[in-house]
């Protein structure tokens, strides 16, 4: 065999290889805080904060058999979306939210304690999605604190775009905030000293 056809080959088979390889996507991510409009709050003001306590900046991963997985990240500061989401939602309750400050009467700390996405190399692919987020909320000299969760899986036959991987991880995150708005946390919010 010559060298030339040598080369050739080895340039074809390398040229097979790199198409095959997965590389990592950047997600777009928009929480929409669809819940439902009330006036539960009382036009009550409530400082809010996010804190992303996750280890890890990737929100997952999608696998690939032959060259190793690639990862899911976004260029979006993730505690700051979630912020203007629990904004969003809080006020669509019927509060005020503020910017976080340590001395008020009323606040809401909110924690990404995990948020994992991943899309396996399967054929049909499967899509699993989790989500936990903690909270802490004050009112006066009372505290309240949970968690909630959510996780969504799902199946598609093609391997998703960073935008529809961005719209799985935004509907899961708007899932957990809804059960973290819980009746109990809303009515604690919006007590009276």
């Amino acid at each position: 065999m010559t060298s030339v056809v040598r080369v050739s080959l080895l340039l074809l088979a390398a040229a097979v290889l790199s198409a095959c390889a997965q590389t990592g996507q950047v997600v777009p991510l928009a929480p929409a805080a669809d819940v439902a409009e009330s006036r539960d709050g009382n036009d009550a003001e409530v400082a809010v904060r996010v804190i992303d306590q996750r280890q890890s900046a990737e929100l997952g991963r999608l696998e690939n058999r032959r060259s190793g997985d690639a990862g899911l990240t976004t260029d979006q500061e993730l505690d700051q979306v979630m912020a203007e989401a629990v904004a969003e939602a809080l006020r669509r309750k019927g509060f005020r939210s503020v910017p976080w400050r340590e001395n008020a009467t009323r606040s809401l700390t909110v924690q990404i304690k995990d948020l994992q996405h991943v899309v396996s190399s399967d054929v049909p692919r499967k899509v699993n999605t989790r989500v936990e987020l903690g909270f802490e909320a004050v009112n006066g000299s009372r505290g309240l604190a949970g968690s909630a969760r959510h996780g969504h899986a799902d199946t598609v036959t093609h391997r998703p775009g960073a935008e529809e991987n961005g719209a799985w991880i935004s509907d899961t995150l708007d899932a957990a905030l809804r059960r973290m708005l819980s009746e109990q946390l809303l009515a604690f919010l919006a007590a009276s000293g």
